[in-house]
């Protein structure tokens, strides 16, 4: 096989300390924002007040907000969430999305190698790392490092808003709290009206979610001249509904089974794994459909492969799946946060408090600035490689690296 070698020594320093810094930034941020939504957890699912901790919150927040505990357990956390690296397991940051004309870059050059036996992951990070030039560079790390850190904010809200209700239950236990969920009419209002926040900030994304496909297939038609009869939005979104609604069916019912047993007691522990289950589901719709290729390869692939009707050309769930997903796992410790509030003598608008979980989260996934700007960048880097791909033809018939593409 040919071996690519460089002509002569190359340094990006300035690349390596960008790339640095953004890491830096990857491990400090996460970590500090699990930190403070273990805070908020604390102070909403544990005492009457959450904006005046008492019980056995007081103790806790009052630790964490020390200076020093604080910059501590931020690292510590940083640096597990890093370890666990859930972004990098989403499918878009490793299959990018070629549905919508963002393909990873190095399947892009991967096609332009052909037959060759190069191989195009290691090339593509030579030839990126040598040739890019450094302001591509910069965005390439900031936005894959805001991609990475919004994925991590989401995944610990939606946890916050599980963990926080289980243990809210389990310390109002003791107050002989009903075990199904009942809507209390003084706090009926705020109930109703966060979900009602949910369902608009979700179906927001749904349309504009739509209007952007939209918008791309007709401009593909314009260029191609082959126009398709257009689909109306209701079919399209009901099509999407009941192409996964066997796991929203198990999510929702993993979410209501695990806090109902978590409310009775007397097998909290099943309460809490049934709670697992439901958020490991929740988890594996972010990850986005399983490859047809990886279909039987792994627990989740079979799982989902059972689970999901129709086979998903897409990297990623739409954002009506996800939005499904999301009403599933949230609804159900929404309604038991009401029980839990009763319990512990809280003011009703203490209710809407829950909603600094469950509102930024659902608005990350129907907003998803993150993932357009990560697959806008590999869209630049294809670009990239296509008005160069005569220097990387003449590269892989030289096997060598120029200093520069002139």
């Amino acid at each position: 096989m040919r071996q690519i070698t460089a002509s002569t020594t190359h340094n990006r320093s300035q690349g390596m300390t960008g790339f640095t810094l953004y890491e830096t930034l990857r491990i400090f941020v996460p970590g500090a924002l699990s930190v403070l939504l273990i805070n908020m957890t604390a102070r909403v699912a544990m005492g009457v007040d959450p904006f005046a901790p008492d019980g056995g919150a007081e103790t806790l927040v009052s630790t964490l907000e020390s200076v020093a505990v604080f910059a501590v357990a931020a690292l510590m956390a940083g640096l597990l969430l890093y370890l666990i690296d859930f972004p990098s397991r989403v499918r878009i940051s490793w299959d990018g999305d070629a549905r919508y004309g963002s393909p990873l870059p190095s399947h892009a050059l991967k096609d332009m190698l052909g037959d060759s036996k190069l191989p195009y992951l290691s090339l593509y990070f030579l030839l990126s790392d040598r040739y890019l030039s450094t302001e591509m560079h910069k965005r390439v790390y900031l936005f894959g490092s805001l991609f990475r850190v919004f994925v991590d904010l989401r995944v610990l809200l939606a946890l916050a808003a599980v963990a926080g209700s289980a243990v809210s239950l389990t310390v109002s236990r003791a107050s002989g709290m009903k075990l199904y969920p009942m809507i209390d009419a003084a706090y009926a209002p705020f109930f109703v009206a966060l979900l009602a926040g949910l369902l608009i900030v979700g179906s927001f994304g749904v349309f504009e979610h739509r209007s952007r496909y939209r918008r791309r297939r007709f401009a593909e038609e314009q260029d191609s001249g082959e126009a398709t009869k257009p689909v109306s939005f209701a079919p399209e979104v009901i099509s999407d509904l009941r192409a996964i609604w066997r796991v929203g069916l198990t999510i929702l019912v993993a979410a209501i089974a695990g806090c109902a047993v978590v409310a009775d007691g007397r097998a909290a522990w099943l309460g809490w794994m049934l709670l697992a289950v439901a958020f490991v589901v929740w988890l594996w719709v972010e990850q986005g459909p399983v490859p047809e290729s990886n279909r039987r390869a792994t627990l989740r692939a079979s799982i989902m492969g059972v689970l999901v009707g129709e086979r998903q050309d897409s990297a990623q769930f739409s954002v009506a799946q996800r939005l499904m997903a999301d009403l599933a796992l949230l609804g159900p410790m929404l309604a038991y946060a009401i029980n839990s509030s009763v319990a512990l003598g809280r003011q009703p608008r203490a209710l809407s408090v829950w909603g600094v979980f469950m509102l930024p989260c659902v608005a990350i996934m129907a907003i998803r600035k993150h993932e357009l700007r990560l697959l806008n960048i590999y869209t630049d880097q294809v670009t990239w490689l296509e008005l160069n791909r005569s220097r990387v033809e003449e590269i892989i018939e030289s096997g060598t690296l120029p200093e520069a593409w002139d």
